[in-house]
């Protein structure tokens, strides 16, 4: 069996939180050294199992950001679910799910969400065209 590779976003403090793809136990790590040094690290999890990670340090800014939302997932016949959004880049934004749910990488997802700026409530339709990355915390 070949090594798992996963493509993880780096945070604007070099952290990244990643689960073992076996065990799912959760790992904190500090990456900030690898900048515009390494892409790819391995890390062997407390499970023995060893995988890759491919590091995506970010091209734009992050902005922190705290909106409710509610997703649907279109991949997994329309499940859906309240989330709230943590943080929005050009290219993407972080989510958590509230409750229970399963999102896979690959799948496609129609988010809707609330947002004010300068005082003026605004709503937001977005679709995703994959799930890139996921983290359950």
């Amino acid at each position: 069996m070949g090594l798992k590779l996963l493509t993880v976003p780096v945070t604007a403090t070099g952290l990244i939180v990643v689960r073992c793809p076996v065990c799912h136990r959760k790992h904190t790590l500090s990456v900030a050294r690898y900048e515009g040094k390494k892409t790819i690290v391995k890390l062997r999890c407390h499970c023995s199992e060893l995988f890759a990670l491919e590091l995506e340090f970010a091209k734009s800014a992050i902005t922190p950001t705290s909106y409710s939302g509610h997703f649907e997932n279109c991949s997994q016949g329309h499940f859906h679910g309240p989330i709230q959004i943590t943080a929005m880049t050009v290219q993407g934004m972080e989510f958590s799910t509230m409750g229970r749910s399963t999102i896979h990488r690959g799948d496609k997802l129609k988010i809707d969400y609330k947002m004010t700026l300068k005082r003026v409530l605004s709503r937001k339709r977005r679709m995703s065209s994959s799930v890139r990355y996921t983290a359950t915390g």
